[in-house]
């Protein structure tokens, strides 16, 4: 027997929907967060080497 029978469509759908939430309200304060500063505080790559300039995958040989 489930507990609340009669809450459990809208439960699901409140369990399902809390992700896509979370993400756009993650998304909004760091859109308000950056919106106006010219360097951007959040940056993902930073800076990158020289070497990793141009990369390109290994070029493996399998015959000798």
């Amino acid at each position: 027997m489930k507990r609340y029978p009669k809450y459990e469509r809208p439960l699901f759908f409140a369990l399902s929907l809390r992700a896509p939430f979370v993400l756009t309200v993650q998304t909004v304060a760091s859109y308000l967060y950056c919106r106006g500063k010219v360097p951007l505080p959040i940056s993902i790559l930073k800076d990158v080497p020289r070497g990793f300039v141009l990369p390109y995958p290994c070029l493996i040989t399998l015959f000798y």
